[in-house]
């Protein structure tokens, strides 16, 4: 087989070369979000030029919309890694259902990553990976505090 491969281009313009969807951020299949990207390219580019000249709106453009898109194909690797890793392991298990009981108790303050990319858009892909990120901090530190509490308790029990 061919390896997988993510393209990241910056700057998406160059001269008079415009580059949106696939041509500036092709990206393994593993969200489904590639197309989603590209029309949202196009929602960009044509926003921005609505408001601007051409120039500016390009240049606009260009800063907009790499680091969002790079996030997303850092994402879209991340989900096939744990599609083809993680879901096996008992640890991530247990990491998702605390991450559903934590969206259940508050979930306008604790978005899971998929539910935060495929089903809204208040945040962008860049944003959506750094609340991940920050989940998993969080998520971390209390399934420590959890383990740490818990033999003590047992150390407790057995002294």
């Amino acid at each position: 087989g061919y390896p997988m491969v993510s393209i990241k281009c910056s700057p998406h313009v160059l001269n008079k070369t415009v580059l949106l969807g696939d041509a500036a951020h092709a990206m393994v299949p593993f969200y489904g979000e590639g197309m989603n990207c590209g029309f949202e390219d196009c929602l960009v580019l044509n926003t921005l030029l609505e408001h601007h000249n051409i120039r500016t709106a390009l240049s606009l453009y260009s800063a907009a919309r790499v680091a969002d898109v790079q996030a997303m194909c850092d994402l879209s690797m991340y989900n096939y890694i744990e599609m083809r890793d993680l879901v096996r392991s008992p640890l991530f298990r247990v990491r998702k259902w605390v991450d559903n009981l934590l969206h259940a108790a508050a979930p306008g303050l604790w978005i899971p990553l998929y539910t935060s990319i495929r089903f809204q858009r208040k945040l962008s892909y860049k944003e959506c990976w750094s609340n991940k990120q920050w989940q998993d901090r969080v998520i971390d530190r209390t399934l420590v505090s959890g383990l740490l509490i818990l033999s003590a308790a047992l150390l407790a029990a057995v002294l």
